[in-house]
Parts: structure tokens; sequence; C-alpha cells
């Protein structure tokens, strides 16, 4: 009587027993059976060969698995060690899992990944989508590699968008008591009304008030941008406008923007000739004595 495993992989084996049986008797194979001789006659006594098979799934890739087999005269036992279960690409996934949006549409990827196959070799890794919207916020992010076999290694992770309004409510956090963090909450406050021209016009106003807001070198540089960056999430160009302070004039307001603007100190001509679109674009700027108010609004066309 014998015993042997074939077709053996992971995932199932073939357990088959064959022996050669010289009278009608009991077969066991582990918890199953089946008779041998369905004849009144008994087989040749010369022996008559006599084989089963039973298909095994097993349980545990990897484990040794022992079986036995008895008939009348007969009795064999035998292990099989089953292979272990092929290891897909193994990934890393870096980079942050929250990430503010840069544009309207949301922001690219933020992620990378870098995948080895079972033998360290490295494999090209993709992860998707390729844009994260800003709706909705939170966005899952899959990285995938294929290895020669055809074997494919999975990781995911959930990455946060912030948009305009989570950024704006992060720029306030970092600001102050003041004037500008004033401003920067009157533009959150439209963001949440859905009013994108109000907004808009908020951030322009953040802008030209930075100069006088005391921030100085790179962190206010890191404030300009944020502004900016806010302004593309919301698909909105930024208006130029300058709030009026006290002791300003037309006059001053002007040379000033054509100083910013363009690095130089403008000569009394180009400020008159601003001075003049200044008060066609913002008409009803002065009160009916000439006078420029603190606080009035005015859009630069300069």
């Amino acid at each position: 009587m014998t015993l042997r495993f074939d077709n053996v992989s992971y995932q199932s084996y073939d357990v088959v027993v064959s022996a050669v049986v010289t009278r009608p008797g009991l077969f066991q194979l582990g918890d199953g059976h089946a008779f041998f001789g369905t004849s009144e006659t008994a087989p040749d006594p010369a022996g008559v060969l006599m084989t089963a098979t039973a298909t095994i799934i097993t349980p545990e890739p990897g484990a040794q698995e022992r079986w036995t087999a008895s008939c009348i005269g007969g009795h064999v036992a035998g292990v099989v060690q089953v292979p272990a279960a092929p290891v897909p690409p193994r990934l890393t996934v870096r980079g942050p899992s929250t990430v503010r949006a840069t544009g309207h549409h949301g922001v690219a990827d933020p992620l990378a990944a870098t995948a080895v196959d079972a033998h360290g070799r490295t494999l090209a890794a993709h992860c998707s989508p390729a844009v994260l919207p800003i709706v909705p916020r939170q966005t899952r992010v899959t990285c995938s590699a294929r290895d020669s076999a055809g074997r494919v290694g999975v990781a995911t992770r959930v990455v946060t968008v912030l948009g305009a309004g989570a950024q704006l409510t992060s720029l306030r956090d970092t600001l102050g008591p003041g004037h500008l963090r004033d401003l920067v909450d009157a533009t959150r406050t439209a963001v949440d009304r859905r009013d994108g021209p109000a907004a808009a016009r908020r951030l322009g106003l953040v802008l030209d008030a930075l100069p006088a807001s005391g921030l100085r070198g790179q962190r206010l540089l890191d404030v300009r941008a944020d502004v900016v960056r806010i302004g593309r999430v919301l698909g909105r160009a930024i208006p130029a406008v300058h709030a009026v302070r006290p002791g300003e004039t037309v006059w001053s307001v002007v040379a000033d923007a054509l100083r910013q603007r363009t690095g130089h100190t403008p000569d009394d001509h180009a400020i008159a000739l601003g001075v003049r679109l200044l008060l066609a674009v913002n008409p009803g700027a002065l009160d009916r004595f000439g006078v420029l108010h603190p606080g009035t609004v005015l859009a630069l066309p300069l």
C-alpha cells in the first residue's frame, strides 16, 4: 500500500492512495472512506490494484500536515509539507496625511511609494488618484506594485485636503490679535457664506494690510504666499484694493502704490495721471468737500 502527494501548492494538493486488494474490505483515508470490492465475488487472489484520490484545500499554507491510510492488510502514513503562500510586493508609502489645496481643483497627490519583491528587488510603484479633490475632504489614495510573477502589492492611505476655509483658519491662528487677524477672520466668514467675490475682495485687503502689519522677512513672505494660494483655491483673482489709513490722501495713496509696483519713487506727472485714473475707477471716494476718509476701500487700477 502506498501514499503519495501530488500537485502540491500553497492552495491545495492531492492525496493518492494505491493498494493491491485481494479481498473486499474497507479503505480509509483520514476521516473519509471508500469501499473496495463492489462485487459478491472476491477480487482475484493474485491481487487487484485499486487507487483513490482526494483533493485537499489547504487551510494553512506553509504548514506540515500528516495523513494516514489503511485497508484490510495494509496501513501507511505520510507527511506533506505545504509550500508557503507567495509573498506579494511590500510597499512603503511616504508623505503627509494632511495637505493644503493649491488650486480650485485640489492638489497633486503628495504621496510617494517604494516597493520591493520577495527577493528584495526594487519595483516601480504607482499611487492614484493623481489629483486629490477638495470635496470630499478626505480621499483614499491607493499605491500598488506588481512583481514579475504578476503578484500585486497594495497599500492605502487616507489624505485630508484643506480647502480655503481650513487654510484661512490655520492662517488666522498663527496671527496675533489685531487688524490683520480680523481681516483674515472676515475672509473666512465670507468663504463660509459661499460669497466668493466678497472673500476675494477681503483677501485683497489682507494683502493691502501686510506692509503695515509688523510682519517682516520670511514671515511676511510666507503669509503673502498663503494668501495668494488661498485665492487660487477660491478660483478667483484677488483684486488690488487699498483701505485708506488716517492721514492718507489720494496723492499719497497713488504715490505709494506706484512705488510698490515699480520699486522707484514716481515723479509728479505719473502720480497726477494715477490720481485721475484712481478717481475715475472709484467715483464717490471723496466726500463733497473733496476729503478722503479713513477706512474707505479703493480699487487700485495702477
